[in-house]
């Protein structure tokens, strides 16, 4: 089996690049032949493990003279230089479709069984352009919908771009949600009739995030952990916040590490706002899965304040890997966690502040936030000295939500699904 992966992205720092990378290693491991089109930056270098997982790649590259822009991002503020779609010029526009129609065209002599195409977003009317829509397979990872209500926003001068997308959308035969929440809103929004639709959910590896037995003593550092973009949009500013509070309590030895890409400004802010705890609070930037999984494991506490979320893998993977979570009360999250650990209390939801924009909290609601925030951490964190009290229940509970998770969201069955559609 032939497969073609249509991605406008770099295939590595966001969700949606983990889940491709991920997706085309199981792939390759069950001997399906691999082709990726993807987007990058001429200084950046594609991941190795990657390369030998496919059989035939096609980068392109921006920043260069054909291409004078850097690449357009999903999600506004991308852990690397990008555009912002909604702010391209007409001319941009019609060079970034250019580009990728002549990959796909050139894809062609490839011969795919079968087309992957990620995003519900400006690439599926190229793919559709150059392949039967009968061998085409969208996956949609939330922060398309994002871009969309964007565009509707601003009454976008591009407003042909968007309704091509649209047009081309409704031609699928077979699309993907990450959840039931998510179809809904596929079907809201793209008009696509339910039965296009397949949820199938997130996907992690049990060989990285799997949970290592506890510590047999209470007087160790605590470790709370955060995977994600750098950003106001992901509540960063707002975690530092709240567990300087919780360090001015001197109740618990713990320590923040702060796992993500951040542009130099995002980092000089909080760089400086964790000035007065800055030997316990540290910026560890990007890391590879198999360098971020050690860190996950070892962690106590994986808190995710993120404001907007397509589904949350890194929130998945500290599950598995043994960690008590506190993570925002966003619809798209909640579907995937088993009942299991929401009804042993290691997944606690906060309650989201206000939103004045998709992404963007109420400045005025910030206090009250930030103050739950730092009371549900507080509750994990007695959590965990009763799990290292008690270690031989809480190593059952962890042990179950691990077998749980294994069983529904390993690649291997992520893969499986997608290519039996």
């Amino acid at each position: 089996m032939k497969i073609l992966h249509v991605y406008a992205q770099k295939p590595d720092h966001t969700g949606s690049g983990v889940y491709i990378q991920n997706l085309i290693k199981n792939l390759h491991s069950q001997g399906i032949s691999n082709y990726l089109i993807c987007a990058t930056s001429v200084s950046d270098d594609i991941d190795k493990d990657l390369l030998q997982a496919l059989d035939k790649i096609d980068v392109i590259n921006f920043d260069t003279k054909d291409l004078p822009f850097p690449i357009p991002g999903m999600s506004d503020d991308m852990p690397y230089k990008s555009s912002i779609y909604s702010k391209l010029s007409e001319e941009e526009l019609n060079l970034w479709q250019n580009a990728f129609y002549n990959s796909l065209k050139k894809a062609k002599a490839y011969k795919p069984d079968k087309i992957i195409v990620h995003h519900l977003w400006g690439l599926v009317p190229l793919v559709l352009d150059n392949f039967d829509s009968k061998l085409v397979t969208a996956i949609c990872h939330g922060t398309d919908m994002r871009q969309l209500k964007l565009f509707n926003h601003l009454n976008n001068t591009n407003i042909d771009f968007i309704e091509n997308i649209l047009s081309s959308i409704q031609k699928l035969n077979d699309i993907i949600a990450l959840n039931d929440i998510q179809k809904q809103a596929i079907i809201n929004n793209y008009k696509v009739d339910s039965h296009k639709i397949r949820t199938i959910g997130l996907g992690f590896n049990p060989k990285l995030f799997f949970p290592e037995k506890l510590p047999n003593t209470t007087n160790n550092e605590f470790e709370i952990s955060y995977v994600g973009k750098i950003t106001p949009q992901k509540g960063v500013g707002e975690l530092i916040s709240a567990f300087k509070h919780l360090q001015a309590k001197n109740k618990y030895n713990i320590r923040l590490s702060l796992i993500g890409s951040a542009d130099s400004i995002n980092l000089d802010y909080y760089k400086s706002l964790s000035k007065t705890h800055e030997s316990h609070i540290h910026f560890l930037g990007a890391l590879k899965q198999n360098v971020m999984a050690p860190y996950l494991r070892n962690s106590k506490v994986f808190v995710l304040p993120s404001y907007y979320e397509g589904a949350s893998t890194v929130t998945l993977e500290a599950l598995a890997s043994g960690n008590r979570i506190v993570v925002n009360d966003i619809p798209t999250i909640k579907p995937w966690i088993p009942q299991k650990a929401i009804e042993s209390g290691r997944v606690l939801f906060v309650n989201l502040p206000k939103l004045i924009e998709v992404d963007k909290p109420c400045p005025s609601c910030l206090d009250n936030y930030i103050e739950e925030l730092k009371d549900t951490i507080d509750i994990q964190l007695e959590k965990t000295i009763s799990d290292l009290k008690f270690s031989s229940k809480a190593e059952r509970d962890r042990l179950e939500i691990y077998d749980i998770l294994q069983s529904k969201y390993s690649w291997t069955s992520i893969s499986n699904q997608i290519i039996n559609i």
